[in-house]
């Protein structure tokens, strides 16, 4: 009786080893794994319980509790792989553990409420059963079915909604749920085709190897139902996976779009017969990824092949990929037409860019030619003007030399006259002169031989006069209010020439016996080019109609030299003599 437990044991333990110890450790593999493990328990405390009499009851109730712990472990393994516990609530996983927690409760105390197994006897009305129960037994063995039963619905809904390999999936999870609990129930309606034979450890073996085998040949932990709805059916591109034979195991509804005879033809049909124009060989093998191009329908797509590979890095599947770049085809050669116009119209522009810096440059160098000549012109002007520039200050030199010797002469002729009054004719024409004189020597003295500075020739002027009539000028003072004035010499020669007759004559006429007073003069220009030259003194004064009878030279030719100037006169003898010319200068 005991071998078929150790027999059970020792297959399970050996294949499921064999089959689930290579994989890769996901959380799916090492959950099944787990329930491999505790399935093996079951008829290994099953043995026990034979052999070892005096610990009978102890292998018992851990017999029993495997049978109240494997339903509901089993139904949280089938939970995540359906993807229920994405909506499942926290509180689901409290239920699901205290059902099998109250079921071993009530096993490991039963010598306290005996309610397992004694002291109520229920015996099943079938004359071959094997066992004999209490109502505590009949709380686990239903928490056990129900638990079961939630696996079995689960597990019922993800094969109405998924198709290919994923189904196969599916009835093998099935058949590994129903195995255990199929063997129990013969055992305990007592339906036996050996006398004394017990199908509950070579139930539980067949369940331990289905699940095993499922999960080495259907890779459950690589790609499970859940991953495909989420991912696969997700995606807008096709997608076809393909077995090591190049068989398609499943698709996505994209895929349909592309290959309707997906629908009729199913999975488990190589490549070739759904897609005979296949753009890449199946026999060069499987690079790291392998892309191409490939048209139907007007439609371009772009073709990607990547394989998955195991913990041994061998290919167990192959993932190919469709999308449709018929958009971006479009668009790559819309884009390339307007770069292959923008290159056109930038080669245009570079041209024409190109002969219009030519044409600068032939600009620029006759701009360059032109400024040469300016230059050597210019240098040329500028040597002439410094040329002429000496020349005039030559002039004007020679010009206040030769007033000089005639002045000169005017004094050497003066000391032969001994007649007062001819004497003073000579000296008034020695003023005259000097004071045209003055002017071509500030003049070639001057940076700026066109015009005279004012201020200073009045200075010059005056001082000389004041020298000159030194008897009368003893006790008479001079004030000036000159403002920075320049005339050109056309203006300067009348203007000194009036105020030489003007001092002049008040030095000598207003101040009669060696009286004190002050002679003014002033000189001003405003906004207008108006010139105000003002002489006055507070001497005697005019005697009534001496300015304009012609009585006089000096007043005649300051009339005179006033109307060359275009300019006019006021004279005003209330307070001595006051002479205000104005004139408009060029």
């Amino acid at each position: 009786m005991v071998a078929p437990y150790l027999m059970a044991v020792t297959v399970t333990l050996l294949v499921s080893g064999s089959l689930l110890l290579p994989l890769r450790r996901t959380p799916d593999v090492v959950a099944a794994m787990v329930n491999a493990l505790l399935l093996a328990v079951w008829p290994l405390a099953s043995a026990m319980r034979l052999l070892d009499v005096d610990a009978a009851p102890f292998w018992r109730q851990m017999e029993w509790s495997m049978i109240a712990v494997l339903p509901f472990t089993w139904a949280l393994y089938v939970l995540h792989y359906t993807g229920h516990y994405k909506r499942a609530a926290g509180h689901l996983y409290v239920w699901v553990a205290l059902f099998p927690l109250l079921s071993m409760i009530l096993l490991f105390t039963d010598g306290i409420h005996h309610s397992i197994w004694s002291p109520w006897v229920w015996q099943l009305p079938y004359p071959h059963s094997l066992h004999s129960f209490g109502p505590g037994l009949v709380w686990v063995i239903a928490n056990s079915f129900v638990g079961t039963l939630i696996s079995s619905v689960m597990l019922a809904r993800m094969y109405a909604r998924v198709r290919g390999v994923y189904r196969r999936q599916v009835l093998f999870l099935a058949l590994a749920t129903w195995f255990p609990w199929a063997g129990l129930a013969i055992d305990l309606v007592g339906w036996q085709i050996i006398p004394g034979f017990s199908f509950t450890p070579y139930a539980l073996m067949f369940a331990v190897l289905a699940a095993a085998w499922n999960v080495a040949r259907f890779r459950i932990g690589d790609i499970v139902p859940v991953a495909r709805e989420v991912v696969i059916d997700g995606l807008q591109d096709a997608v076809i996976v393909l077995d090591t034979q190049d068989r398609v195991i499943d698709y996505n509804h994209a895929a349909l779009q592309i290959f309707p005879a997906l629908q009729k033809v199913g999975t488990g049909q190589p490549i070739h017969s759904i897609w005979p124009d296949l753009p890449f060989r199946v026999d060069e093998g499987v690079k790291p990824r392998d892309s191409c191009q490939w048209e139907r329908e007007g439609s371009i797509y772009d073709v990607v092949t990547s394989p998955l590979l195991d913990d041994r890095h061998q290919v167990f599947c192959r993932v190919v990929v469709l999308r449709n770049i018929s958009e971006l085809m479009a668009a790559q050669a819309a884009l390339q037409e307007a770069h292959d116009r923008l290159e056109a119209r930038v080669q245009e522009r570079t041209a024409a860019l190109t002969r219009a810096n030519q044409e600068l440059e032939r600009e620029i160098g006759q701009r360059r030619r032109a400024e040469r000549v300016l230059r050597d012109n210019e240098a040329q002007l500028r040597a002439s003007l410094r040329g002429k520039e000496v020349l005039l200050k030559e002039i004007h030199h020679r010009v206040k030399n030769n007033m000089q010797v005639i002045s000169s002469l005017l004094s050497l002729a003066a000391a032969g006259v001994h007649d007062a009054e001819s004497q003073q004719v000579f000296q008034e024409s020695q003023n005259r002169i000097r004071s045209m004189g003055l002017i071509h020597e500030k003049l070639y003295q001057s940076h700026d031989l066109a015009h005279v500075d004012l201020r200073d020739y009045i200075e010059s002027l005056t001082s000389y006069l004041f020298r000159s009539y030194s008897n009368q000028s003893a006790n008479i003072t001079l004030e000036l209010e000159v403002a920075e004035v320049y005339l050109n010499i056309d203006a300067a020669v009348p203007c000194g020439l009036i105020l030489n007759e003007l001092v002049s004559n008040a030095l000598k006429h207003a101040f009669p016996q060696q009286q004190t007073g002050r002679i003014r003069v002033r000189f001003r220009k405003d906004y207008e080019r108006r010139c105000t030259l003002e002489v006055s003194d507070n001497g005697v004064g005019l005697p009534d109609g001496a300015f304009g009878a012609g009585d006089t030279l000096g007043l005649r030719l300051v009339d005179t030299l006033v109307s060359q100037l275009d300019g006019e006169v006021q004279v005003d003898s209330s307070l001595g003599a006051r002479f205000v010319i104005t004139f408009i200068s060029q």
